[in-house]
């Protein structure tokens, strides 16, 4: 995948700390292949335009402002560590600073994605769940919310996640890291139509990159949007 751009504002923008990184992950690859490349913004996409300049000016400035809806995924994980403790204040300022705009206010969306409590979410607020959600339900959410700030013009077509088939052709698969050639291959065939099986076993000792090939394949499979499809179990 080549280098993600940095523009002028962001679409979508993910406040997490790093023990959900999975689960948001899932959810913001759906988003970006919804809205665009270099539409979102999630923090280990952008590490070439964060690392070693001021990063948490940085990090504040596009929560705060340059970013059309600020994604803020709280655990008690969030509110433990200093790094989204500044971004969660960046959030919270805009947030006192929307008080008297509907439109403002929506642009500020607060989802729980583990437990434990969060300075400065107030116990009457309505904070959907994602635990309990597929990725593409998560993002959804998240595509409906932005609808509200920047409803859907012609020449920006459809922002639905679409249901369709399952592909001919293996799709383009991310595939960070570790080189899995043979599970990559393995795994793009099993999302195609003419596949011949429906499992794909990773076996092998530990430390053997098991977890990361899992996560390369949840993250991939969560980026179809066309896919119809049951379920993909992980384990």
């Amino acid at each position: 995948m080549s280098r993600r751009e940095v523009p002028e504002k962001f679409l979508v923008a993910f406040s997490l700390a790093g023990e959900q990184r999975d689960l948001v992950e899932a959810i913001a690859t759906i988003v970006e292949a919804i809205l665009g490349p270099s539409t979102v913004f999630y923090d280990k996409w952008y590490e070439h335009y964060i690392a070693d300049r001021d990063s948490d000016l940085i990090l504040q400035d596009i929560y705060g402002v340059r970013s059309e809806l600020a994604v803020a995924c709280v655990s008690g994980d969030y509110d433990e560590k200093a790094w989204t403790q500044a971004e969660n204040s960046a959030i919270r300022g805009r947030r006192m600073k929307a008080v008297k705009s509907e439109a403002d206010r929506l642009r500020i969306l607060t989802v729980r994605v583990g437990d434990g409590d969060v300075r400065g979410v107030p116990f009457t607020a309505i904070v959907p769940d994602l635990r309990g959600r597929s990725a593409q339900e998560a993002a959804q959410l998240i595509i409906d919310r932005l609808e509200l700030i920047r409803p859907r013009s012609a020449d920006r077509g459809d922002r639905r996640i679409p249901v369709n088939d399952w592909p001919e052709d293996a799709p383009p698969l991310y595939w960070s890291m570790a080189d899995h050639t043979d599970a990559r291959q393995a795994f793009a065939t099993l999302l195609t139509r003419s596949s011949a099986y429906g499992l794909l076993s990773i076996c092998g000792p530990s430390e053997t990159g098991k977890s990361h090939i899992s996560s390369q394949m949840h993250a991939n499979a969560a980026a179809q949007p066309n896919l119809c499809c049951g379920r993909f179990d992980f384990k």
